[in-house]
């Protein structure tokens, strides 16, 4: 790749592998005369093309672009589900939109939240998606406001993306850094205040799954009053947790949940060290791969609203929350 190529003609990364671009930019008009190149050239070639960003940048966008009936528009990142859920969308999204010979080229902006926490969890998928969609034929350019946003996460936007595009060029961002070494140095989760309450549900030490699954779910039902298949897609997540935890960590596996109007907590803790990985079950498996512990963990990061690890004296805890 050379410095100050226009990114008109640039193939970054082979066609058929994921590229990421952030776009810093401090007005409108800047946004515009680096994005509708993009976006156009994509049109030309044929690629499937889509805005993620808020209803009034993807009108902006349309309009430049003469509301070309072939962009397609989706809910921004953050705004819709969790990090896990968006990147299973877009992989959803490439399979069915995308013609092997083309790509998806998207532009879009994440919806940060307003807390530090939600912060922490958007920042972290800006990292792992290098790692989770690095097989598809995606080229995604992330948009950040340079006058909007908070420090830290425009900081987090320079260590996330691999390339940076302006109007003018295509070029690897210097402060790029290892997905796995940027999560590692992101605060862990705190525990959920939930926690400090007696459990509805506790085993201290787990034998049978299946008993723990029918127990825990009656009484999660009975105190979150959540709707059904929130209740069931929860259970069945503790479930994969506490099955890898049985088969690849140290016991004894103790299982403990907490069940409030709204709201469901759980906490899976081996005393085993637990994965090292900080990327785990951020994208499924290959086709081919026997590793029942990621396919587990990947699943169960889609059936809950937030997933989370710690380690501390007691072990490796799983933390699963779900909430209405």
């Amino acid at each position: 790749m050379q410095r100050n190529e226009p990114h008109h003609t640039h193939e970054s990364g082979g066609k058929h592998r994921f590229v990421h671009d952030a776009l810093f930019y401090d007005s409108d008009e800047g946004m515009l005369t680096t994005a509708v190149p993009f976006l156009a050239e994509g049109l030309a070639a044929d690629d499937s093309v889509m805005l993620v960003c808020r209803s009034r940048l993807n009108h902006l966008l349309l309009d430049a672009l003469d509301n070309d009936s072939r962009i397609v528009c989706g809910p921004q990142p953050g705004s819709l589900g969790q990090p896990t859920q968006v990147i299973a969308g877009y992989i959803d999204t490439i399979r069915d939109m995308v013609d092997p010979a083309t790509r998806l080229r998207v532009v879009g902006e994440v919806q940060f939240g307003t807390t530090r926490a939600e912060w922490i969890v958007w920042e972290r998928y800006e990292a792992v998606i290098n790692r989770a969609l690095a097989p598809c034929p995606l080229w995604g350019v992330c948009m950040y406001h340079t006058e909007e946003l908070p420090d830290e996460i425009l900081r987090a936007g320079e260590l996330t993306h691999p390339t940076i595009l302006t109007r003018d060029s295509h070029t690897p961002n210097p402060h790029y850094t290892d997905p796995s070494e940027f999560v590692r140095q992101l605060p862990h989760a705190d525990p959920d205040p939930l926690e400090q309450s007696t459990p509805t549900f506790e085993v201290p030490e787990l034998h049978d799954v299946a008993g723990m699954r029918s127990e825990g779910g009656r009484l999660a039902r009975a105190g979150s009053a959540l709707p059904l298949r929130k209740v069931e897609n929860f259970v069945l997540a503790v479930t994969e947790v506490a099955t890898n935890a049985l088969q690849h960590g140290r016991r004894p596996v103790r299982v403990r949940l907490w069940a409030a109007p709204g709201q469901l907590v759980c906490t899976v803790t081996d005393r085993g060290e637990g994965f090292n990985d900080p990327l785990a079950g951020y994208a499924p498996a290959p086709a081919g791969d026997d590793r029942t512990a990621g396919k587990g963990l990947w699943l169960a990061r889609l059936l809950c609203d937030q997933l989370d690890t710690a380690r501390d004296p007691d072990g490796f805890t799983v933390r699963l929350r779900t909430e209405e």
